[in-house]
């Protein structure tokens, strides 16, 4: 059903396969057993699609106690279902006529890592630069010759090594280093240039460190100087260093962090393995400076900062123990660079790493970046002759010398070169090493290992255990050392694989020279693979890995309600369907954009169309498979370059007609035949209401009533709309037009009509203006309604309006889209007619390309469209465009067999239901047991409801005579497609617990089972088999043997699931993903052609909980507030007022931080709050100890500056400019909070530095009764800048609703139909007045006397003085509401706040601080009041916190702030 339940509500004990019969517990409460009833009621529904169903209503409810209590027998009563009565009865309750809506399943969010196992050799390597890379590096290097040839270091430069080009032609070199300068990742381009402007002199070196220093943070991600950390290659050097470090606590330094800044890379990559702690330090001559250049990297990446010159005799006391030492340019930074080395050498364990970044002279392009770092970094007590770079032989030399071993190499061909280098171990001689072969199917070394590991700890410490396989690739023995190094005694392992399988040649590696060397690097991992030594390395899968480029592709939502998840996605390769047709053409349809966001429930649907992964798109024009010309209609899934379905209407296009004609007229024109003709009957000289006129039906529905002879009337959103009509249809006057915006146009139409009312009313609008077209009715009328969403809502109509013999009809194309339907035939006959007689004639359209599918949907959801929005989807040599990104989607072919070995288990019997749902008509499953249980038994007959022809079979995969068996009988069905083996035996324990027998029972499943399928297959099957998939854990590459597809933690099914901790268990680092991930990922794997990937969830190091206690940190209860998963990755200097904390949400926080911080602060005090201070204050918390808490009043007020909400009374102009943005752009206009003040606004305005920005301030001008007066007010002012549209328009919490209804008066002028975009940050109408009226009801409460004294408005206005009172002052909420009920009237109540306030504060005007209180009161009443009039049709976006701590507002709005209410489409983004 798709919930998670807590064992109170998991009260179904048992049930029946079909779930008409079950029993559930009774223990008292009755809230849960009517769920468990509900439960049971919707389980026992047919529902071969497993969507998920949600009760929403009932029609009856009875509840008889005294019979119920009868019928409990041992805390458990019967229930049966009745769908033919729709009933659900237990005991002394039945439920009568439940009502379950279709919904989409939540998607839980959660960051999945996707990887793949490759063989990295180690050694030297190469990872050239890309080619504009290589452009780039020539650009700066030219430039260098140009600094030498005009002069500028001259004096400072004239050693051997500098070369002067003097092939170029300097316009053009200009020219192109010009395009560089603007990019964030060209500091190295940046950092010459600003340099070469600098004369020569005494302070030229000063100068140019200045301008490094300035530069740094982009000479760090510069795309030639990071080409390398960023590469595949540089997290592959990393997990060597983690693997071999055998600590989950990595201790690293940077060694000269200011101008490497290697933090930025080396962190993210080393914290991405899931079990690591990572230590880091940064360290530098000038720390201050370094902090000052990273502050935001560094502590969003909780690197630490701390002296050290590398030039200078190192005290190893404080920086002693390093697991890794990481260094970009020590030949720069050292006088001495040996003498730098061993300084290094002195720092790291045993054992520890170096990583050296540097430029090497033999690369076969020289830059000369490096003499100037060189002479920077050194000064004047450096030899400027010397050389600043070694050649990499050079380096080899050096590095050995100084006690390292060379490890990995890794050039970039041009520049760079990584060397990763291991501080020598003295003790690895061959006379340590214990050798264990660990081949063999016996299993008999297992007890040789174990004995081994009992024995190690009492030898010396330099012995080492090595488990060698040879000769063979079939071994286990990577993830067996994995596993082992986790147990005691696990860091002497080391693992010595040979795959090569020369058996003729094989001369056993003890036998060899090669043993020493590898002992002498003492590598936890040593395999031996295509002649070369090296190790598996799990690498993320780039990003355009994710997307395919096939042949065919259809667009569907992925997130409905998100517009801009609206995604390409594969196409079936095998569809079941013979015909096919090429689209050309496709069309969206109001129905489209209903549901692509999220507005139009899958209950409104027909049942069998619901289930469909893809509802969109019904409408094309193309070819069919014989080459003719064709429009037509689909059920679904019709905008695809392909479509594989036979239409349920299909058309020869005119001879005359292009196919873009084609598209615009199949949907709209048999939905009018439909509706007018087949069920309204229309006739000649009828009168017609037709909403929406300049819409795809509206324009085919006026052609068509034209043709009967009727008399029209039409409604338009705009003026525009109106001219086309008539110029359209010259038969249309004046007199037949109304407005679709309000429902003045039920007065129109029955002023038009003497008061009778119109026959026929075409119906698409909904809420208010649905009832008002009812009203247009006439005595014996028929009312269309081709609009879904009233009655989708159970819309209640009043039954009065059926007196007048009037009849209603539901008008639903897809619902007659099936040629089963009896007014079929009658609507396919008057298409051809229309054909014929010229009827049906193409319409006017707006086309946009197959890149440009979400800006379609935006438009035609904004209704700027006039007729119909089609996607030009012309092929390109038969195959979709390669720009664009193409999700993948497997599907199965239906003549093909598929075979799931372990089928029945958790996440099998959900593979083979996924299989099922992608087409698969062949299944077969093996399973040890046989269906055991209640779920398997429902999966299977649901299977065979299907039609899908299912064998179970008991053969084992293992033994190889059963497995060629089994894959005879599964050809004897056909072809095999796919193979999947999920089969395990599980026998978790440390290694001394278990024999060489569980050895050999847990590989059977896996390893025989793997060989044994591998062989039959290459016997039995030809190119026909797609599918060859092994699962296997995350513990293969990071713990326990794999092959395939390596899963973290499998979350919801399976054995994981069904432990104690369920989906909160946490195994090697992963926390569990979610079954719909996994096989979202599934999807992905299956078309990328790499032998072994892996997908894994990492588990969170500290989960964060919406409960906040006494010993929690502020700062964490400020990241839940804002939905902030890292406070560390923002700018430590914002205000919480900046981050969005208005004046409502400050009470909360108030509250919150007195009752469980003991910290009494001042609402303006918070609000001028910093990230840095609060984490300065968490640090101070952890110091002083909470008896000191409640003593920090007097510290706060004199460590926090104040920031004044006080408006000046003498402000005359409420427009005012932020930035300085070109006047080129359309501006931008932001509205107030509701203080009134635009402070907020500056750090956004000084980010919007392309967009002229203006703020909107409220001054005494501004009328305060109503939002609609001030909007009217701004408005005008607001021309006074920008006479007509576009308008962009932006509002933060109050200001929103301010600029909403500006949106509202703009959209109703229609004289003014300019194109408006619309922001909200933080408010709607409704969010806004329940915060108000929450926030004044629970933080500032009154009595019921008192309430009914005040009166609502006087209850409102004492709330909102002390609110106002307690942002400047400490008096307690009780002592400054019985002062202000003491006061009479309003007038006094405002007084005295302004005295209580003066009295606290300077530097203040009466009359200001007047004027801010009582405009305040007036604006928070006025919020309340408001009300939106009528319905928006334009862009609208609402940026909000993703989770927040509100909970006083639960049930009180909805998670879109219930716009989906006044607007018809809008995009919501989760920040």
């Amino acid at each position: 059903m798709g919930y998670n339940y807590g064992s109170s509500f998991q009260g179904v004990k048992r049930s029946t396969v079909e779930g008409k019969h079950a029993v559930l517990e009774w223990n008292g409460n009755w809230v849960t057993f009517l769920d468990s009833m509900l439960q049971i009621a919707v389980f026992g529904r047919k529902n071969l699609s497993r969507n998920l169903f949600l009760p929403t209503r009932i029609r009856t409810i009875r509840i008889n106690p005294a019979h119920h209590t009868s019928k409990i027998m041992g805390g458990e009563i019967p229930v049966s279902v009745d769908t033919a009565l729709d009933t659900c009865s237990s005991g002394g309750v039945e439920i009568e006529g439940l009502h379950t809506a279709m919904v989409q399943k939540r998607q839980i969010k959660e960051t999945v890592t996707l990887e793949s196992l490759e063989f990295v050799p180690y050694g030297k390597g190469n990872i050239p630069l890309r080619n504009d890379v290589l452009e780039y590096g020539k650009i700066c290097k030219e430039y260098f010759s140009v600094l030498l040839r005009t002069g500028r270091f001259k004096n400072l430069m004239e050693g051997p090594n500098v070369r002067i080009s003097n092939n170029f032609d300097e316009n053009d070199f200009k020219a192109r280093l010009t395009l560089y300068l603007s990019h964030d990742d060209c500091g190295y381009s940046k950092v010459l240039h600003e340099i070469g402007k600098v004369e020569g002199g005494n302070d030229f070196l000063k100068t140019a460190l200045d301008i490094i220093d300035s530069h740094a943070l982009e000479l760090a991600y510069d795309r030639l100087l990071s080409h390398l950390p960023k590469s595949h290659s540089f997290k592959n050097i990393l997990d060597v260093v983690w693997e071999n470090s055998n600590t989950r606590k990595v201790k690293v330094v940077e060694i000269g962090a200011r101008f490497g800044g290697l933090f930025n890379f080396v962190a993210p990559c080393m914290m991405s393995q899931p079990l690591l702690e990572l230590d880091f330090t940064a360290t530098d001559t000038n720390v201050d400076k370094l902090s000052n250049i990273f502050e935001n990297q560094l502590e969003m990446l909780k690197v630490k900062t701390e002296f050290l010159d590398i030039n200078r005799e190192l005290n190893i006391d404080g920086l002693g123990g390093k697991n890794l030492v990481v260094v970009r340019g020590l030949a720069q930074q050292s006088k001495n660079v040996r003498n730098s080395l061993k300084n290094i050498h002195s720092i790291l364990i045993d054992g520890g790493f170096l990583l050296l970044h540097e430029i090497t002279s033999n690369c076969d392009t020289l830059f000369d970046f490096h003499e100037i770092m060189r002479c920077v970094l050194c000064n004047d007590s450096c030899d400027m002759t010397s050389r600043s770079c070694l050649a990499c032989a050079e380096w080899e030399d050096v590095i050995h010398e100084t006690g390292f071993e060379l490890i990995q190499q890794m050039s970039d061909g041009a520049l760079c070169t990584l060397f990763l280098c291991r501080k020598r171990k003295q003790d690895a001689t061959e006379s340590n090493a214990i050798i264990i072969p660990v081949s063999g199917k016996d299993f008999n070394w297992v007890e040789d290992v174990k004995n081994e590991l009992r024995n190690i700890q009492g030898r010396d410490n330099d012995s080492r255990i090595w488990l060698i396989s040879e000769n063979s690739n079939e071994s286990g023995i990577v993830g067996l050392v994995n596993c082992l190094r986790h147990e005691e005694g696990g860091d002497k392992i080391r693992c010595l694989f040979d795959t090569s399988q020369d058996s003729e040649s094989f001369t056993p590696l003890t036998e060899t020279s090669q043993m020493q060397k590898l002992m002498k690097t003492d590598l936890v991992m040593n395999i031996f693979k295509n002649g070369c030594w090296g190790s598996y390395r799990h690498q993320f899968l780039n990003e355009e890995e994710f997307f395919t480029t096939p042949k065919n592709a259809y667009v569907d939502v992925l997130t409905p309600g998100d517009l801009s998840s609206l995604q390409w996605i594969q196409s079936p390769s095998n569809p079941e369907s013979g015909e096919k047709y090429t689209v050309h053409y496709s069309s969206l349809n109001f129905r489209d954009v209903m549901l692509a966001a999220g507005k139009l429930p899958l209950g409104s649907l027909p049942e069998d169309l619901a289930h469909r992964d893809c509802l969109i798109g019904v409408e094309f024009a193309g070819y069919n498979s014989e080459g003719a010309r064709v429009m037509g209609i689909v059920r679904s899934q019709g905008l695809a370059s392909q479509i594989f379905e036979e239409p349920c209407f299909l058309f020869d296009v005119p001879e005359s007609w292009t196919l873009e004609d084609a598209a615009t007229v199949p949907a709209v024109y048999c939905s009018v035949f439909y509706a007018l003709v087949v069920r309204g009957q229309v006739k000649a000289g009828e009168s017609i209401l037709i909403h929406s006129g300049s819409g795809g039906v509206g324009q085919a529905a006026i052609a068509v009533a034209l043709s009967y002879g009727c008399k029209i009337y039409t409604t338009v959103g705009t003026q525009e709309k109106r001219k086309f009509l008539m110029q359209k249809f010259p038969k249309l006057t004046e007199d037949c037009f109304a407005s679709s915006r309000d429902n003045s146009f039920q007065r129109h139409i029955m002023r038009q009509t003497n008061g009778l009312g119109v026959n026929l009313v075409l119906n698409s609008l909904s809420e208010k203006l649905f009832e008002a077209s009812l009203n247009c009715l006439s005595k014996f009328g028929r009312f269309l309604e081709i609009g879904k969403y009233d009655l989708s809502q159970n819309r209640q109509i009043g039954s009065s309006v059926f007196l007048k013999s009037t009849s209603f009809h539901g008008i639903h194309l897809d619902s007659l889209i099936n040629k089963d339907h009896p007014e079929w035939q009658a609507v396919v006959d008057l298409m051809k007619e229309g054909l014929r007689n010229g009827i049906v004639q193409p319409l006017t359209r707006t086309v946009f390309q197959q890149d440009e599918v979400e800006n379609a949907f935006r438009y035609m959801a904004a209704g700027k469209h006039i007729g119909k929005v089609l996607i030009n989807l012309t092929p390109a040599k038969d195959t979709i465009s390669r720009s664009m990104f193409v999700k993948p989607r497997q599907s199965c072919d239906q003549n093909k067999v598929y075979l799931v070995v372990g089928g029945l288990g958790g996440f099998g019997l959900e593979l083979a239901n996924w299989l099922v749902s992608r087409g698969c008509r062949k299944l077969v499953i093996t399973t040890r047991s046989g269906i055991k249980n209640g779920y398997q038994s429902r999966c299977f007959h649901r299977w065979l409801s299907l039609g899908v022809v299912v064998e179970i079979s008991r053969l084992d995969v293992s033994k190889p005579f059963d497995c060629n068996k089994l894959l005879r009988q599964c050809q004897n069905m056909g072809p095999i497609g796919g193979i999947f083996n999920l089969a395990m035996v599980l026998k978790d324990a440390l290694l001394d617990d278990l024999t060489s027998a569980d050895f050999q029972e847990v590989c059977k499943p896996k390893l025989e089972a793997a060989r044994n399928l591998d062989q039959a297959t290459r016997r039995l099957c030809g190119p026909e088999l797609d599918w060859f998939v092994m699962f296997s854990s995350v513990s293969s590459g990071r713990g326990n043997g794999a092959l395939a597809i390596q899963w973290g933690v499998v979350g919801d099914v399976g054995v994981v699931a069904d432990s104690e901790t369920g989906n909160d268990t946490v195994i090697v680092g992963c926390a569990a993903q979610t079954l719909p991930s996994c096989l979202s990922t599934l999807d992905l794997f299956l078309s990328i052609q790499k032998p072994v990937l892996a997908s894994l969830v990492k588990a969170r190091s500290k989960e964060v909980t919406a409960e906040v206690d006494r010993n929690d940190d502020i700062s964490n209860y400020i990241s839940q507030l804002f939905g902030i998963d890292d406070i560390y990755s923002i700018n430590q200097d914002k205000t919480l007022a900046e981050l969005g904390l208005d004046s409502i949400l400050v009470t909360g926080v108030k509250q919150t931080l007195e009752r469980n911080f003991s910290y009494v602060l001042s609402v303006k005090q918070i609000r001028s709050l910093t990230i840095r201070e609060l984490l300065n204050y968490d640090r101070e918390r952890l110091r002083e100890g909470h008896e000191n808490d409640r003593n920090k009043k007097s510290e706060t007020d004199a460590h926090f500056p104040l920031i004044s909400p006080i408006l000046s009374c003498k402000t005359t102009n409420c427009l005012v400019r932020l930035n300085t943005g070109s006047i080129e752009k359309d501006p931008i206009f932001l509205f107030h909070p509701i203080e009134g003040s635009i402070d907020v606004f500056r750090p956004l305005a000084s980010a919007l530095l392309d967009y002229p920005v203006f703020a909107i301030q409220f001054t005494m001008e501004v009328p305060n009764d109503s939002i609609s007066n001030m909007a009217n007010y701004y408005l005008s002012n607001l021309r006074s800048v920008k006479a007509s549209g576009p308008y962009n328009l932006a509002g933060y919490s109050f200001g929103a609703v301010v600029a909403l209804e500006i949106a509202r008066i703009l959209q109703n002028n229609e004289n003014d139909q300019s194109e408006i975009k619309l922001f909200l940050f933080d408010g709607s109408p409704s969010y806004g007045a329940s915060r108000t009226q929450a926030i004044a009801e629970i933080g500032y409460p009154l009595g019921n006397e008192d309430i009914e004294a005040l009166g609502q408005r006087g209850t409102f206005e004492v709330q909102s003085l002390c609110y106002f009172v307690q942002q400047f002052t400490n008096i307690s909420f009780e002592k400054m509401k019985q002062q202000l009920l003491q006061k009479s009237t309003y007038k006094t109540r405002l007084d005295l706040a302004v005295q209580l306030l003066l009295k606290v504060t300077t530097g203040i005007d009466q009359d200001d601080m007047t004027f801010s209180i009582d405009s305040l009161v007036k604006r928070a009443f006025a919020i309340i009041e408001y009300q939106p009039k009528d319905t928006l049709e334009l862009d609208m976006v609402l940026f909000k916190a993703e989770s927040c701590n509100e909970e006083f507002l639960k049930g009180l709005v909805s998670e879109d702030y219930d716009l989906s209410t006044v607007s018809i489409i809008f995009m919501c983004l989760c920040l």
